[in-house]
């Protein structure tokens, strides 16, 4: 702290100068928890997001023979499924009574 002539910063019994004014505790964040309902509900649209990359898997095991034109669906189903993971995740991840 930069001393001002003739001003010294009051202070405490133990000596250390007094921060004015006083610095409150902060609030805490609010909480992110998910209700059980809300959670099973996420689940379930999570798994109907992963259907699209799950039979793209199946029609590739078949031997399903995709051009270059088929390769942008493919990923896009799987960036889908991805979505759908990530989502299941989240939301287990998120849930109360953790």
């Amino acid at each position: 702290m930069r001393k001002i002539e003739g001003h010294e910063h009051p202070r405490n019994a133990s000596g250390e100068p007094r921060i004015w004014p006083p610095e409150r505790p902060r609030d805490p964040l609010p909480s992110r928890n998910l209700g059980g309902c809300l959670v099973a509900f996420l689940v379930v649209v999570g798994i109907i997001l992963m259907l699209p990359g799950l039979c793209t898997v199946i029609v590739m095991g078949l031997g399903g023979r995709g051009g270059v034109g088929w390769l942008g669906i493919m990923m896009l189903t799987f960036l889908i499924a991805g979505g759908g993971v990530w989502l299941i995740a989240w939301a287990v991840r998120n849930r109360e009574g953790r």
